[in-house]
């Protein structure tokens, strides 16, 4: 099994565990890294490889333009999200699949922060709503990868 794909299920079932042993906090975590990882994954299945992935941000963040605007500059997890969005919308030309993808990104980076950064307490609706878009994101890359790279 791929290592990346092996993390991302390593992160999906460690966030089972934590939330079955009340640890809502840190499952947050593992929610949002199982679905990044998987995005990351799916990537690379269709020929953007990891060292690609790294050197297209690597060439995002030296061009001239993006590093004069801060209102352009991406971090890493954006970027790659970013770009995901896009591969999986010329692959699939469904908007609305996509948006709901894109949208369960961003909902999910930000109960990260939340969880990871803030001094606030995360609940059970929270664990929920992210563990729902995680899974989400994740069983539609998956089916797009049993349809599309089949063995």
């Amino acid at each position: 099994m791929p290592i990346i794909k092996n993390k991302s299920d390593e992160n999906f079932d460690a966030a089972d565990l934590l939330i079955n042993n009340g640890k809502l906090t840190a499952s947050i975590h593992c929610l949002y890294y199982g679905a990044y990882q998987r995005a990351m994954y799916v990537m690379n299945k269709s020929g953007i490889g990891y060292e690609k992935q790294k050197d297209n941000y690597k060439n995002y963040c030296n061009d001239p333009t993006v590093r004069e605007s801060k209102t352009k500059m991406l971090g890493s997890h954006d970027f790659l999200i970013t770009e995901f969005v896009k591969l999986m919308l010329s692959k699939t030309n469904d908007f609305s699949l996509v948006g709901n993808m894109k949208n369960s990104f961003i909902y999910l980076k930000t109960c990260r922060k939340k969880a990871d950064y803030e001094n606030v307490s995360i609940s059970k609706k929270d664990v929920e709503d992210c563990k729902e878009k995680a899974t989400f994101i994740k069983n539609k890359i998956d089916e797009f990868i049993k349809k599309n790279f089949a063995a």
